[in-house]
């Protein structure tokens, strides 16, 4: 199998890259691309996320409306488990309280992500 070759100090030379060689420069030129592709999307996303008013307050709301959301939800299952077969209202209600619950707990989960991956700044007390 042949390779291309490569000089030093601008000199030609009659050695070949071997498998190891390539390997190594490809995961070297793979981990500088991902370097500087990860230090512009952390800017990006700084940029962009780091308009969002953020407070303790804000937080803690969000946390108490996903606590809220999750108690109707509970509470709705546990209404529908006091019948044999819980009447279309009762599966209407399951629905729509879980899926209120899951949205607020997918937002509450990525304000923590993006909390912990620096692109907004910590709530101050």
């Amino acid at each position: 199998m042949k390779f291309a070759g490569y000089a030093k100090n601008n000199t030609p030379v009659d050695e070949l890259m071997t498998d190891e060689q390539l390997d190594h420069r490809r995961r070297h030129a793979w981990r500088e691309f991902k370097s500087s592709m990860d230090t512009a999307i952390v800017a990006a996303n700084k940029e962009v996320l780091g308009k969002i008013s953020l407070t303790r307050d804000s937080f803690l709301r969000l946390a108490l409306t996903v606590a809220e959301l999750r108690a109707a939800y509970m509470q709705c299952g546990l209404d529908a488990a006091k019948h044999r077969r819980p009447t279309a209202d009762q599966l209407a209600c399951l629905a729509s309280t879980r899926s209120a619950y899951e949205e607020a707990s997918a937002v509450f989960e990525a304000l923590e992500r993006i909390i912990e991956r620096g692109y907004v700044d910590i709530p101050k007390a």
